[in-house]
């Protein structure tokens, strides 16, 4: 019996003449597991996380809204050049809306109320040729002589807009939060009940209701 050894691949021949030859090989061969290692890892369990829990629960698609807050904040980590080269401060108008149901009433969630709002930048120029964010909202909300008037260089307070009508999309994203896809202009003959969404001691209780 003659016996060769192939050191690159660290395998070993082993040869009869008096019958085929055959051949065993030990290239890269994985250890096996000790008795320990078997045991961590039968005890490795995986988990289900629950980040999106806090969430609040709504189904997505199209609800008739108010919109119920709008403000600015700052963001200066987001300061720099915008997608049209011009600079950015990096603060935001924040629009939250209050979703109804079917019957008028705010959408809740385990005794909580569920809010959706979203963010646009502060460029609200009606005659832009792409109008922003911002712009589309209030075309949405605001009655159309109302709309014409802010176009002329009227300016809005809170209660021009604040309580005003609207339908919402609302998406989910990865993270299992609800957002607003879109704002569009109320449904014909919509007239949410104000008092019931901010409370009858609200200045928004006694809003004029779209026709």
């Amino acid at each position: 019996m003659k016996y060769y050894k192939e050191i690159s691949c660290i395998s070993y021949w082993v040869m009869d003449y008096r019958r085929p030859a055959p051949w065993y090989s030990r290239c890269r061969q994985s250890p096996r597991l000790t008795d320990s290692r078997k045991r961590d890892t039968l005890d490795f369990v995986l988990e289900a996380t629950t980040g999106a829990s806090d969430a609040p629960h709504i189904e997505v698609g199209v609800y008739d809204a108010v919109l119920t807050a709008l403000s600015q904040e700052a963001h200066p980590d987001w300061a720099g050049v915008d997608q049209f080269g011009k600079a950015d401060t990096g603060d935001r108008l924040r629009w939250a809306f209050q979703p109804l149901e079917g019957t008028g009433k705010p959408v809740y969630d385990e005794g909580d109320r569920v809010t959706v709002d979203l963010l646009t930048n502060l460029k609200l120029n009606p005659k832009a040729q792409t109008k922003s964010k911002g712009i589309r909202i209030l075309e949405a909300i605001l009655p159309a002589a109302d709309y014409a008037a802010f176009s002329a260089g009227l300016k809005l307070r809170d209660e021009d807009v604040i309580a005003r009508p609207c339908q919402v999309q609302i998406g989910m994203n990865d993270g299992g939060w609800p957002y607003v896809v879109t704002v569009m202009p109320p449904r014909r003959g919509f007239s949410p009940d104000n008092a019931l969404i901010f409370g009858s001691a609200s200045s928004f209780a006694g809003i004029d209701k779209v026709e």
